[in-house]
Order: C-alpha cells, then structure tokens, then sequence
C-alpha cells in the first residue's frame, strides 16, 4: 500500500470528521497459553495482568533488569489464567520474543504469530458505525480497552478491540488471519459506506504527529 493516498491534511481531516482504515499489520503479535501463562504475563509486565478477566485488555510494558524498557504493549486476555495475546511494536518484535523466553523458565506455551496476522486500525467518529453493518457482534457499546471475537465480514474467528487512539472517537482495532480474501478491506471502503458516512478512506500510515499520547 502506498503511504500516502490524499495527502496529510486530508487524510488527517478525513479521520477527524468521518472514518480511515490504516494497515497496522507490521505489528507483532504473541500467544501465551497454558498453566503457566498468567504466571509469565505476571513476570515480565509491570502491569497486574491478574486483573483481566475475558475480553479485556491492559497497556503494559516490559521493563528490563535495570529498570528500563525493553517495550511496550498491549495485553489481551483471552481466557482467563489460561491464554494470553501480546500485540508489541513492529520493530521489536524479535528483540521482544527473545526477551520473553528468556525470561520463562516456567514453561509457559509461546508461539509467534506476527507473520499469520493482519492488523486494521479503522479509527474516527464514524469508525464502529461503519463496522457495524458488517457484523452481528455488538462494536457500539464496546468498553474501551476491550473486545470480542466473531464473524466479520464473512470471515470467523476476527478480533475486533476497542484500543486504537486518535482523540476522535470510533477507536477500533480489527486483528484477522492473513489468509482472508484479497478483497477483505473492500467491505469497510465500499462506495455505499464511502457515501453513508461521507468518505471513508484507507490509509497505510496515521498521521500521528496530529495524535494525542497513548493513555498510560
């Protein structure tokens, strides 16, 4: 995808007002599974993963033995004690896995699935009315910093999360498995929805120098 379609300014505009689809899919996502799971989330987050219960998610980071940062990232619990999944920054992904494993000494289950992931951030004030229509699962009362998982768009088994930031409302992020069809994206910027909700448009990167901070 290009990295700019209509420019900065409209693009950033667009988003504000109405609704844009930004391919996320270089970020890294991690399972963790299994007896031990908690316990490793536990061991290598500076956040109480034992505070999430099904459905919801926690911004953490992975704090080093020296008390710095090796990221930040987002924890989902899938099933309480049981599975886990961590979506870290594109270019930490190897550095985050190997610091991760090393760490685990209990046995937790680990598998990356980064590269079988594809990642939509479709953010703006009418991002989850547009989503809406293509799924019977409930995105308008979404609790920020939680999700659910279902059929969308035809294709099961999609994660829909209410995580995504811009400041302008609709934040909503869509993780799908890569064998989808090449025509997925095509749903959400049908030219019915472009006129519904006045001009919905994909983007390959957000323009985040017009974003707030990520709450902490």
């Amino acid at each position: 995808m290009p990295i700019s379609y209509s420019g900065i300014n409209d693009e950033h505009l667009t988003v504000r007002k109405n609704a844009g689809v930004f391919d996320v899919s270089h970020m890294g996502e991690f399972i963790i599974r299994g007896p031990h799971a908690l316990d490793l989330i536990q061991r290598v987050t500076s956040n109480d993963a034992s505070k999430l219960t099904n459905g919801k998610v926690q911004y953490s980071c992975l704090p080093n033995e020296q008390g710095g940062i090796v990221d930040d990232l987002l924890v989902y619990c899938i099933e309480m004690n049981q599975e886990y999944m961590l979506v870290i920054n594109a270019s930490n992904i190897q550095k985050d896995w190997d610091w991760i494993t090393t760490c685990n000494t209990i046995g937790a289950g680990m598998q990356n699935i980064s590269d079988n992931t594809c990642l939509l951030a479709v953010q703006g004030p009418q991002a989850c009315c547009i989503l809406q229509s293509l799924t019977e699962m409930d995105i308008l009362s979404m609790a920020y910093y939680s999700f659910t998982k279902g059929k969308f768009a035809g294709v099961d088994d999609v994660l829909i999360s209410a995580t995504a930031y811009t400041g302008a409302g609709g934040i909503v992020d869509i993780a799908i498995h890569l064998n989808v069809s090449p025509g997925f994206i095509s749903h959400i910027e049908s030219p019915h929805r472009r006129a519904k909700y006045n001009n919905t448009q994909v983007f390959k990167c957000s323009p985040k120098d017009f974003f707030p901070e990520k709450p902490l």
